[in-house]
């Protein structure tokens, strides 16, 4: 790309292109690697040394330009301006400079396009359309005067070097004169001109395109990039190898997906193995508990089964007396109650009932009972149980409970008062 600047100090016009930019940095990265050597010298080596680092220092120094400043006046107040302003400044130079050229009016049209196409040869474009300007005067539809100031508006020597130029010409206003005007040949040539030039153009761009697309091809990894890098190739398709590489890009992308299908299929797999395998843990798992939990019910029923084991050894062939007294407003009853343990199944009960009864003629009565194998269960705890047939004037069918807390044993019986317990000694 082309930068066009003008100073509005002093009104010098400079141009630059990006490769002037990129060899302009490379030139200040050497000149910093030449100043850290010219400090090298100084330390440590020669006057000789110091010297040729500081010559070789000067020489890089002055390829650095700063294309911020003006070369002339060395001004930052600089303006970018297009190539239709500097076409304009340089008409208005090659008018303003006119009349200082100096033009034999006696000369031939013929004569003048000689010295014009000299001038062009050297250089000196101002002049150089200046003569070609006379020529019109002579001749208006002078082809090849035309041909001369679109020589010289573009800067270019001779008609042969126009097929350099970066950019087509057709729109400029001398070309189109010269295609008005000029014979079939001089007209051919320059539309050659314009054709190659458009084809270099398009060469360029389909290099470009290209260059890209190998790129992407060269690079590409899954079906996506073969995909992409195929569509690239498809837009410059019969340029090189293209076709084939499209081919290429085409094949491997249906390869890379049948990879990619195959790939998704092993993870799924795996993330299913996974999944598996984590509800097998937690199946596993649950049941480690379970198991965990009827172990301890079963070392719980174990411990308990023990303590009631130690409970029955410790009740069997041991008598346990007590008392029990209870009031109505029917009776006092006084009971003295014996239990003896037979062993771990039945247990001999002895009632000594001795009670003040209150009936309606107020009558005492005494009650003695023996029962005889009286079952009995350790229900848990530090607790045991039996039930037994109260066969005298009271008759329960409901058990007893006996407790053994801290060395006491309690018995308690629901047709009485379960909240006064009768306290005996074993």
């Amino acid at each position: 790309m082309e930068y066009i600047k003008k100073c509005k100090v002093c009104g010098h016009v400079f141009c630059y292109t990006d490769k002037d930019v990129k060899d302009n940095t490379l030139n200040a990265a050497m000149g910093v690697f030449s100043a850290i050597g010219q400090i090298g010298a100084a330390i440590g080596g020669t006057t000789l040394d110091m010297h040729m680092a500081a010559s070789n220092n000067e020489r890089v120094q002055s390829k650095i330009t700063d294309f911020d400043k003006c070369p002339v006046c060395h001004s930052v107040n600089l303006e970018f301006i297009t190539r239709e302003e500097l076409n304009k400044i340089n008409s208005a130079s090659a008018v303003k400079n006119l009349s200082e050229i100096k033009i034999n009016a006696n000369a031939s049209a013929e004569s003048l396009l000689k010295r014009a196409n000299l001038f062009l040869e050297d250089g000196e474009w101002d002049t150089a359309s200046a003569y070609c300007d006379a020529v019109l005067d002579m001749e208006p539809e002078n082809a090849e005067a035309y041909l001369g100031k679109l020589l010289a508006e573009l800067k270019v020597s001779k008609k042969e070097k126009l097929i350099n130029q970066f950019e087509p010409f057709s729109d400029n206003i001398n070309y189109k004169k010269v295609v008005r005007f000029a014979n079939d040949n001089l007209k051919n040539e320059v539309l050659g001109y314009i054709n190659s030039i458009n084809i270099r153009k398009e060469n360029a761009q389909l290099e470009k395109l290209y260059n890209e697309a190998k790129t992407a091809f060269n690079s590409a990894c899954s079906a996506d990039d073969f995909k992409s890098a195929a569509e690239k190739f498809k837009l410059v398709a019969g340029y090189k190898d293209s076709d084939e590489l499209y081919s290429k890009c085409t094949e491997r992308e249906e390869e890379e997906r049948i990879k990619e299908e195959e790939r998704a299929e092993i993870k799924k797999a795996e993330q299913e193995k996974l999944v598996n395998k984590r509800n097998r843990n937690m199946k596993i798992g649950f049941s480690l508990v379970v198991i965990f939990a009827v172990a301890m019910l079963f070392l719980s029923s174990n411990i308990q089964a023990n303590k009631k084991s130690e409970l029955y050894e410790a009740l069997i062939g041991k008598t346990v007396k007590g008392t029990y007294t209870y009031s109505s407003k029917y009776f006092v009853s006084k009971e003295t109650y014996k239990i003896y343990f037979v062993d771990e199944n039945y247990c001999d009960i002895y009632v000594v009932d001795t009670t003040d009864y209150k009936d309606e003629d107020e009558d005492d009565y005494y009650h003695e009972a023996e029962y005889k194998n009286v079952p009995y269960e350790i229900t848990g705890g530090a607790s045991s149980g039996y039930e037994f047939n109260w066969d005298g004037p009271y008759h329960s069918a409901e058990p007893f409970e006996i407790q053994v807390n801290n060395g006491k044993v309690e018995m308690y019986t629901p047709d009485f008062d379960s909240d006064t317990p009768m306290t005996m000694k074993g």
